[in-house]
C-alpha cells in the first residue's frame, strides 16, 4: 500500500491533478483492469491516497513516477544549460 509519505511526493511531484495523469499514462500503455476496463481515476486516487491496496496498480503507479521523475531532471537539466548558454552569451556582447 502507498504510505502518506509516498502519497505527498508523487503530489507534489505531479502537482495538477495526479489521478488523471496516472490515467492517462496507463492508457497510453494499454493498461487495465482485470476486467480489461481502464482503471477509473476515483479508483486510481484511492490506491494514490493509500486508502485501497491494489499491487498491481501500486507498480504501475511507481513506473510513471520513474517516467516524470526522469522527464522532470532532464528538463531542469535543459534548462540549466540553455540558462548557462544564454549568460555566456550576454556576458561576452
Amino acid at each position: 500500500m502507498i504510505s502518506k509519505k509516498e502519497s505527498k511526493v508523487f503530489k507534489d511531484l505531479l502537482e495538477v491533478k495526479p489521478a488523471a495523469q496516472i490515467e492517462k499514462y496507463l492508457e497510453q500503455q494499454g493498461i487495465t483492469n482485470r476486467n480489461g476496463q481502464p482503471f477509473s481515476q476515483s479508483f486510481i486516487s484511492r490506491v494514490l491516497n493509500g486508502k485501497t491496496a491494489h499491487r498491481e496498480l501500486e507498480k504501475h503507479i511507481w513506473d510513471f513516477i520513474e517516467v516524470e521523475t526522469l522527464r522532470k531532471q532532464q528538463e531542469e537539466t535543459k534548462r540549466a544549460q540553455l540558462l548557462e548558454a544564454a549568460e555566456n552569451m550576454t556576458c561576452n556582447v
